[in-house]
């Protein structure tokens, strides 16, 4: 099962060293700046993405919309506020009908078609997994890569073992 899993991972991951290079890892300046202990343009670049963010503080107002400055008064206007929602009767009667006891329940190995689909919903452009294959090699042939996987996970599934890997 590994020395299967490890071919494929080997297979698709030097491909795509091969086509793509290695993948340059850019670090921003704010990494420069802290690396050589140059605090002073850390600061000034830290501020500069981030800003002065301060959330400002939402006054709690009463019903008659009049701003409540007392904490004790304010915790006594959330709590009266949730009463009020959470203790209301529901707008309209549940009507749920119970479902068959016998849902049918697919429990055979995942289909190509299904593979595919799970493939093709993969977001792109995204740090790659502890399998280091990037989204866009198992997207650039779904068909195939369907294929392989398929094999792959029909074996894991007959021999209920996973790879280590």
């Amino acid at each position: 099962m590994d020395s299967n899993w490890k071919g494929i991972k080997e297979a698709i991951t030097s491909t795509c060293h091969e086509i793509l290079g290695h993948k340059k890892h850019h670090h921003k300046e704010w990494i420069t700046f802290a690396r050589e202990g140059n605090m002073r343009e850390l600061y000034d670049i830290t501020k500069k993405l981030f800003g002065n963010h301060r959330k400002p503080e939402r006054p709690v107002k009463s019903k008659e919309g009049k701003v409540i400055t007392n904490i004790e008064e304010q915790r006594n206007r959330w709590v009266q506020n949730f009463k009020e929602l959470l203790n209301r009767a529901p707008l309209n009667p549940i009507n749920i009908e119970a479902a068959p006891m016998d849902v049918p329940i697919n429990i055979g190995p995942p289909t190509i078609e299904e593979i595919s689909i799970v493939i093709k919903q993969i977001r792109s452009g995204k740090a790659e997994g502890p399998d280091i294959i990037p989204a866009e090699a198992l997207k650039a042939e779904v068909a195939v890569t369907a294929r392989i996987l398929y094999i792959l996970l029909s074996k894991i599934w007959n021999e209920e073992q996973v790879p280590t890997d």
